[in-house]
């Protein structure tokens, strides 16, 4: 897993980011405390482990 590796995966989610780089995504990675990447919900497994608890948003809005 190269050290990518999060405790929570919010998958299936409209994420509004407040970055006018990337205003929006599908999927946050958090570890600990911390978010730890922001992209799409295809993306993310990079990040998942057999420890990773992952939450499926059906499609609700998530705000930073």
């Amino acid at each position: 897993m190269s050290g990518r590796q999060a405790d929570l995966l919010l998958t299936n989610a409209r994420v509004l980011t407040c970055d006018p780089a990337r205003s929006a995504a599908s999927a946050v990675a958090l570890a600990g405390d911390r978010i730890v990447w922001v992209g799409e919900s295809d993306d993310a497994e990079s990040f998942r482990s057999a420890a990773t608890r992952v939450v499926d948003c059906q499609g609700k809005t998530l705000l930073p």
